[in-house]
């Protein structure tokens, strides 16, 4: 479990870096000119693929010259083209840029589906860890296929020699336009998967499963709020500045109020919710589940004000703090794993969260984040205006 998510992770910065910020750039072309996004999309594809099989020969290569086990490097080579099959697949960024995300669901579910019932089958077969990155190639392969061969055959009539007259122009126009996206995206990465990395790097695979463990259920109610604030949002962005406000300090009530229970439960009961989950090998996870499922609580009030920042034009800003935040992450990972072990790259994943959802937003137009977040609780204050707003 370790060496596959620790793969997972270093394939998180490969797809950005070969993607070229091609998933925002063709999304909005897509949704202007589909002519023009088409010919960007085919003429760019040869320039992605070689950025991707590069990076990949260097990561494999690096980890082969470290691993004292070699056939770690063959599990890892073949997580790659996993990642090789992510990277390329810009057709669903496009598909949903057209109107036609209902392609791209069926695709989906289909590597999901056929993913899951192998994954079954190689259980049941009680077959070695080489054969379970099968399940996550398929996962990714068998979407981009069919939404490439959909592709292919809806403008098979375009020419040529255009895409090759054209091909110089629409690299350049990706490397320009790419390049601010790809260390955006880059620095969300670093955000988020970073720590997985160090812990293989300081520590051993072994301590990458515990982690992961720890994280996926300490972050698997997350929906919750998230589904809430993604709802609501549509609602409040169509009212007045002050209606956005008191939005924002109801959405941190609600992320509260979901929360505080279920960290409870998580504290209480973190033994059993490992053994029943992850089984006996994962116990050591159990005394991380509550300490990450307070960084997941700060992670979705980090949702909001990200949010509340950007609908009020503050786009830089997020970029800027984006930046610091990932090098300040990647400081801390260094220093907590390298002298507390796997407790050390909890501890940097919830000090991030918590200044990343807080004081590094409080910078922002006066403080208006900090101010929002005092209001929460004084719900009498905003409830009612808000509930009452003819919008």
């Amino acid at each position: 479990m370790g060496l596959i998510n620790y793969s997972l992770a270093i394939g998180a910065l490969i797809v950005p870096i070969s993607q070229l910020g091609s998933d925002v750039t063709i999304f909005n072309r897509a949704a202007k000119k589909e002519a023009s996004a088409v010919i960007l999309l085919k003429t760019t594809n040869n320039l992605r693929l070689i950025i991707c099989i590069i990076l990949i020969i260097l990561s494999v290569s690096y980890f082969y010259i470290k691993a004292d086990n070699k056939d770690n490097t063959a599990i890892l080579t073949l997580m790659m083209a996993a990642c090789l099959f992510t990277s390329l697949d810009i057709y669903r960024y496009f598909f949903d840029g057209i109107l036609k995300s209902k392609l791209n669901s069926i695709a989906a579910q289909l590597g999901i589906y056929l993913s899951l019932f192998t994954r079954f089958f190689f259980v049941k077969l009680n077959l070695c860890l080489i054969y379970f990155t099968v399940p996550f190639i398929l996962s990714v392969a068998i979407p981009f296929f069919i939404r490439y061969k959909f592709f292919s055959k809806l403008y098979k009539n375009i020419s040529f020699k255009k895409i090759k007259r054209k091909k110089n122009k629409y690299n350049k126009y990706l490397i320009y336009t790419g390049i601010p996206l790809t260390l955006s995206s880059l620095s969300i990465v670093f955000y988020t998967k970073i720590n997985q990395i160090f812990i293989g790097e300081y520590l051993d695979m072994g301590a990458v499963g515990i982690f992961n463990a720890a994280t996926t259920l300490s972050q698997g109610w997350s929906f919750i709020p998230i589904a809430i604030i993604t709802s609501l949002f549509s609602q409040i962005l169509r009212g007045s500045n002050k209606r956005l406000k008191d939005g924002a300090s109801l959405l941190y009530l609600i992320t509260i109020l979901i929360s505080a229970p279920i960290i409870i439960i998580m504290n209480l009961y973190s033994f059993e919710i490992i053994f029943h989950t992850y089984g006996n090998a994962f116990i050591d996870a159990s005394h991380l589940l509550t300490i990450l499922s307070i960084s997941s609580f700060f992670s979705v009030a980090g949702t909001i004000s990200y949010r509340t920042i950007i609908a009020m034009g503050g786009y830089k800003f997020v970029m800027y703090k984006m930046f610091i935040m990932a090098g300040f992450n990647i400081i801390l990972n260094i220093i907590l794993i390298k002298y507390y072990g796997v407790l050390g790259a909890v501890y940097a994943t919830l000090i991030t969260e918590f200044i990343g959802a807080t004081v590094a937003n409080f910078f922002f137009k006066k403080g208006i984040i900090f101010k929002c977040m005092i209001h929460t609780f004084f719900p009498r204050k905003y409830i009612n205006s808000f509930l009452d707003s003819p919008n």
